[in-house]
């Protein structure tokens, strides 16, 4: 009986804890007022999943040159080029949870955008906590996370219902996959294929 008990927790552990995917060195920059708790909760999470070090840079100011002053909204990939233009050690990704809502011009807004060739990733705060108490607003923020270092990592949009790397535009969409990634996209991130 205790040998099953034991099992049962270790798989319990092994589905809400999968293995790390992928060795990714990474700094998490908060731009604007990313409260504390926010940036904590995502390098604990961070870490289990990427066997590389997580850092958390000093806070950064909102960039005023991706202020869309007509949209009242940060320009993603304004942002994102300013942030490649960065120093950071060689490989390292960096991770931007910007306190604001985020757009693209072709998109009236987006939760988080990624620019795979610099290295360089966005989730924004502005929209996550819409209809949202602290623990929905958490989930939401760790999926996006993982969804937009998954794009650093080379993966494309997923057709697997619960899969982190589902295209997602709203935040319905987000509620609605899961926060890991699928076997297939686990299997390409961590060369098992």
């Amino acid at each position: 009986m205790r040998i099953g008990i034991v099992a049962v927790l270790g798989l319990l552990f092994a589905v809400s804890h999968p293995r790390p995917v992928a060795e990714v060195p990474l700094q998490v920059v908060p731009l604007g007022d990313v409260p504390a708790a926010d940036l904590a909760l995502l390098r604990r999470d961070l870490s289990r999943t990427f066997t590389g070090p997580v850092q958390a840079s000093p806070q950064r100011p909102l960039p005023r040159e991706a202020w869309l002053k007509n949209r009242q909204q940060y320009d993603a990939a304004a942002m994102l080029a300013e942030s490649a233009r960065w120093p950071r050690s060689p490989g390292e990704k960096l991770l931007l949870v910007a306190a604001a809502d985020g757009c693209r011009q072709d998109l009236s807004y987006v939760l988080g955008l990624a620019q795979p060739a610099d290295g360089v990733a966005v989730v924004f705060l502005g929209r996550l906590g819409v209809d949202a108490g602290p623990e929905r607003y958490h989930r939401r923020l760790l999926t996006e996370a993982h969804h937009e270092l998954g794009h650093l990592l080379g993966l494309p949009h997923c057709d697997a219902p619960r899969c982190v790397m589902r295209y997602s535009h709203t935040v319905a969409d987000s509620d609605a996959k899961g926060s890991a990634f699928c076997a297939r996209c686990r299997a390409e991130v961590s060369g098992e294929r």
